[in-house]
């Protein structure tokens, strides 16, 4: 009887490991056209603050702003935004 639980147990074993294994093959035949070689990260600092500092990481460095919230990039609508390389 015990013997009949292991192999049922192996059994699912085997079935669990061949469900990812064909998903890490089917992720990877992935076309490349579909992958994005960028993504877009956006900084977003909200309120109505008439002071305030903001720091933030991007890939030029540390960036600092002084001044009213919301955060306004130079087109005039809310938010930062980089184009940076998938990690």
């Amino acid at each position: 009887m015990a013997r009949n639980v292991w192999i049922w147990i192996c059994l699912g074993a085997v079935v669990v490991t061949a469900g990812a294994i064909i998903q890490i093959v089917a992720d990877s035949k992935e076309p490349t056209s579909i992958r994005s070689k960028t993504v877009v990260v956006e900084f977003r600092a909200g309120g109505n603050a008439l002071h305030s500092n903001v720091s933030w990481t991007s890939p030029d460095g540390t960036r600092t702003y002084a001044g009213e919230l919301p955060l306004m990039n130079t087109k005039g609508t809310q938010g930062v935004a980089y184009e940076m390389p998938p990690r």
